[in-house]
This record gives structure tokens, sequence and C-alpha cells, in this order.
């Protein structure tokens, strides 16, 4: 073999182990994996989720996410809608409405059994999430965006084992932006973005009804 030929070959090694490392940097980007398929999510709070404000704070003592069919062992992201309860703002009595929102959960790096990544708040078009005070006639709204990293943090952990393993899912969100309508809900132009905080424990199932439980984990 010439020596041309030689380095052609040299080369062509070197793009092939390229591709692989590539190939299993991809594969290790995967939001979670489950043990089989269908795989439908329901997560439940674990830790109280929060949202902040410059008036207060919105506490919920219940959260839960709860996603459509997964068809595929292993995805990048997920889509998962919202809902929470038992919720107070600024000392009061609250409601949040996520009717026509979701977020879309990335991953974009894992390391061992944890993983960080990004959400996105998706909402129908001309529609957002509404916080309403009733005893202070006033509420807060907050609409699609994006959060793309950075402060912006999804993080990911596998905890249990077997069928019941699952992922704790722990949000600390900033940067949100927000708009408030009336009384102590009003916002200031000037006013700081939002954070939002707290976790759920995401368990995978086969089916919607949520009767029989698989274990998904981050890899």
């Amino acid at each position: 073999m010439t020596r041309q030929l030689k380095l052609l070959a040299l080369a062509a090694v070197a793009v092939l182990a390229l591709s692989a490392v590539s190939a299993a940097s991809a594969s290790a980007a995967s939001f979670f994996t489950t043990q089989s398929t269908p795989t439908f999510i329901k997560g439940l709070q674990q830790t109280k989720n929060v949202f902040t404000d410059t008036a207060g704070t919105i506490k919920c003592s219940a959260a839960e996410f709860t996603s459509g069919q997964i068809s595929s062992n292993a995805v990048g992201t997920v889509n998962v809608h919202p809902t929470y309860g038992g919720c107070t703002a600024f000392g009061q009595a609250a409601s949040v409405s996520t009717t026509s929102c979701s977020y879309t959960l990335s991953i974009v790096s894992v390391s061992g059994s944890t993983g960080d990544g990004s959400i996105v708040i998706d909402c129908s078009s001309g529609t957002t999430i509404v916080i309403n005070l009733p005893a202070a006639g006033c509420s807060v709204t907050i609409g699609a965006q994006s959060f793309p990293g950075g402060g912006n943090t999804i993080d990911y952990e596998s905890i249990g084992s077997g069928l019941t393993q699952a992922i704790l899912i722990t949000s600390t969100v900033t940067g949100i932006d927000w708009a408030g309508s009336g009384n102590i809900c009003d916002k200031n132009e000037s006013a700081s973005l939002a954070t939002y905080t707290g976790s759920v424990r995401a368990r995978g199932y086969d089916q919607v009804g949520f009767s029989t439980q698989h274990g998904i984990f981050v890899g």
C-alpha cells in the first residue's frame, strides 16, 4: 500500500471513530429510557412548586405533570400538561388554570444517573396560564416562552429501581415574563422577571389510565 493510500485509510478510520463518538453522545442525551412502550408519564409533586414575582409568591400544595403516549424507548424531549392544586398567592387562596398550556421538557446532557436541560412553556394561540386571586379581585398571567438553559435549568435524577424506577424533575427556572392585572397583582413595567422552583417525581405507565407502572430513568 502506498503512503498516500495509508494516509487515506487512517483518515477514514478517524472519521469513523469521530462518528461513533458523536453517535454515543447523541444517545446519551436522551430525556429518559423506559423499560417498555408505550409509556405515559405521570409526575406528582415532591417539593412545593413556587412561582415568585415582585408582588409575592404563589405556592401550591399539589402539582401534577402528565404526558400523552410516548412510543419510543428513548427520547430527548417530552411534552407534559401541568396542573396545580391547593394554591395560595400573597397569603390568599388562588387558582391556577393551565387548560391550554403545556411544558416541553428537554435534556441536553447526562452524567451517570443525572442530567440537565431546558423548558419551553407552550400555550395555544391567544391563551396563557392564569393565576386568579378571587379575594383580591386580580390575576397574573404567564404566556408562551422558552428558556434555553444557563441559569434556567431543569435537573433530572434517576431514583429507585426496577418497575418503580422514576425520574425526579427539579425546576429552577428564572427570567419568566409575566403580566398582572388589578390591585396587588399590578405589574410595574420595570418590575423584574419571575422565577419558578419545585420538583415532581415522574413515573412511567403502560396506559393512559396510569394503572400499571414500569421503570423510567435518565440515560
